[in-house]
């Protein structure tokens, strides 16, 4: 993040998960090596390759982000060689390629952020023009303008958010609602039951907007802004970028959220432009 970002640092022992899942999967490799054999540590690595394939798929399902499906074909070729310990010279050529080339693709995508996760810079980018730092948090959502977007365009809108890793929409009825994922693996595995107090925006079938920003997230933040005016400028960041979709441009969604491009004002014809603020 910016040096001028009104969040607080990320704490380090968020890090720390990872390095403690990778460190369990090497003891448990070691172990299974050291008791049972080579042979059979290829067997459950291959189960375990093949488990997450399966993840991995269900995963692109859900996001259709070109990156699970990369890491989809990865982990069902290493779970193949694993557990089928082929020998012939041309198809351990053709692993090997194949492979490679799996990698690559993995590593364009890395550098082209479709791994990156926007849980921050949607925070940071809606308290950028929040000045108010009296009224603290309040455990209410705040209802804003309309938008005259159809319900279909609003569906589609949560899938790009999804397919780039932004917000995870769920239908309720006749509602979308877009979560600003702190969880991610419930969001990921489709697994939320509920998200009332969860930092979310979302839109109903006569275009209503509600906003709601969670304890957790607030708090993530160096000063105690003023709700209203941080849920109102997190949900008219939304309404922005909905605009943008709407007129094609939805790259300019993420050249702003990687700060290639800075949001200057409302683009042309946005919904928040269209409409007034509910009362």
């Amino acid at each position: 993040m910016k040096n001028d970002s009104k969040l607080k640092p990320i704490d380090p022992k968020a890090y720390l998960w990872g390095l403690i899942g990778a460190v369990i999967w090497l003891l448990i490799m070691l172990l299974v090596w050291m008791l049972l054999g080579e042979t059979l540590v290829d067997r459950v690595a291959g189960v375990i390759f093949a488990l997450g394939a399966g993840l991995f798929f269900f995963l692109w399902v859900r996001t259709r982000n070109a990156g699970y499906l990369a890491l989809l074909l990865l982990q069902g070729l290493l779970a193949a060689r694993n557990l089928s310990e082929f020998h012939d010279e041309t198809l351990v050529l053709g692993f090997r390629i194949v492979v490679l080339a799996t990698l690559l693709v993995l590593f364009i995508l890395m550098l082209r952020g479709r791994f990156r996760w926007y849980y921050r810079e949607i925070l940071d980018r809606a308290a950028q023009p929040v000045r108010g730092t009296t009224d603290g948090y309040t455990p209410r959502p705040l209802l804003l303008e309309k938008t005259p977007a159809d319900f279909v365009q609003l569906q589609e809108f949560g899938k790009f958010l999804a397919r780039n890793l932004i917000a995870f929409p769920y239908l309720r009825g006749d509602r979308l609602i877009l979560v600003i994922s702190r969880s991610k693996p419930l969001d990921l595995l489709n697994m939320r039951r509920q998200y009332l107090e969860d930092t979310y925006i979302s839109f109903d079938s006569r275009g209503n907007t509600e906003v709601n920003i969670a304890r957790r997230e607030y708090e993530m933040y160096r000063e105690e802004l003023t709700f209203d005016e941080l849920c109102r400028s997190l949900g008219r960041l939304m309404l922005v970028f909905l605009g943008y979709f709407l007129e094609n441009r939805p790259e300019q969604i993420l050249d702003e959220l990687k700060g290639t491009r800075r949001l200057k004002g409302k683009p042309k014809d946005s919904p928040s432009e269209k409409t007034g603020e509910a009362k």
